[in-house]
């Protein structure tokens, strides 16, 4: 196998968070400081505003929301896999798997440019790769159907949306938080979906 070769293979493994990467990252402690920087700079990039007019304050109240977006759904996607569906990994090894799915929202960051920030789309796409990501990381950890892991995440967002919503934590006046508070209807129609699905493998 060439080096090319070696390299494309690698490459879509992280993309597709296929088995053999989430192993190596659920047995690799070492990584997980590169992973909180991750998860803090993406959520951080959700403060940014065009032409920084909002300065330092929601960018670092973002950085904190993302981090606790990050604990709290996968604390509830652990627990579930846990005690449901067999998940021997812990609680740390679910979180370095998932942190790497923020990734993605590191394109926040260029908010911070006028016809960037104000292109509303721009933020929705990341935002969606991101939830694919997370998707197939779920569906490759728990070793579960896809729609199955669709319902699972959409919930376990949902919820930590929710708690961190109640908290007060979501600035509000940026691109990404507008976008954030205006898909909770979208993450409730996908744990609907997740829901018939349950139910149907149930019957």
């Amino acid at each position: 196998m060439s080096f090319s070769d070696t390299l494309t293979s690698r490459f879509w493994s992280a993309v597709t968070f296929d088995r053999s990467f989430v192993e190596r990252i659920e047995q690799d402690p070492r990584v997980t400081r590169t992973v909180v920087a991750i998860v803090a700079a993406a959520g951080a990039g959700r403060g940014v505003t065009p032409g920084f007019e909002g300065g330092w304050i929601p960018v670092v109240g973002h950085g904190v929301a993302g981090l606790l977006i990050w604990l709290v759904c996968t604390g509830l996607i652990w627990n579930l896999a846990h005690r449901i569906l067999g998940y021997s990994e812990g609680f740390a090894q679910l979180t370095r798997v998932f942190g790497y799915t923020a990734t993605p929202l590191l394109g926040l960051w260029l908010n911070v440019i006028p016809s960037v920030g104000d292109w509303v789309w721009y933020t929705v796409a990341l935002h969606a790769v991101a939830f694919v990501a997370l998707v197939a990381a779920t569906r490759a950890a728990l070793v579960i159907s896809l729609l199955r892991a669709l319902g699972i995440c959409a919930l376990s967002l949902a919820m930590a949306i929710l708690l961190l919503g109640i908290l007060g934590l979501f600035l509000t006046g940026t691109p990404a938080s507008n976008e954030i508070a205006a898909s909770r209807h979208s993450m409730l129609a996908l744990v609907a979906v997740g829901g018939e699905e349950d139910s149907w493998r149930s019957s």
